[in-house]
């Protein structure tokens, strides 16, 4: 869940009504399948890196998102101000 929402961000549902009225609803919905498929990519080759790599690496990785996730709070709340 944390990869899922981590590819998504907000700018990606901020973006999305700018994106809609400027090329319409066939391009965007092509782009989202090509998003989908390269998000796919990365979550697969992600969880299969999990098995290779101990958990204390992991013990740290999760508290580096947990960092950049806290100094991003400003970013994200500006995105939803602009919405």
């Amino acid at each position: 869940m944390l990869l899922l929402g981590g590819t998504i961000g907000t700018e990606m549902f901020a973006g999305t009504g700018e994106a809609l009225a400027i090329a319409g609803p066939a391009p965007l919905l092509g782009v989202y399948i090509v998003i989908c498929i390269l998000v796919y990519g990365v979550i697969t080759a992600t969880s299969e890196m999990s098995t290779f790599v101990s958990r204390s690496l992991w013990f740290a990785l999760g508290w580096l998102y947990f960092y950049s996730f806290a100094i991003l709070v400003a970013y994200e709340i500006m995105a939803a101000g602009l919405v």
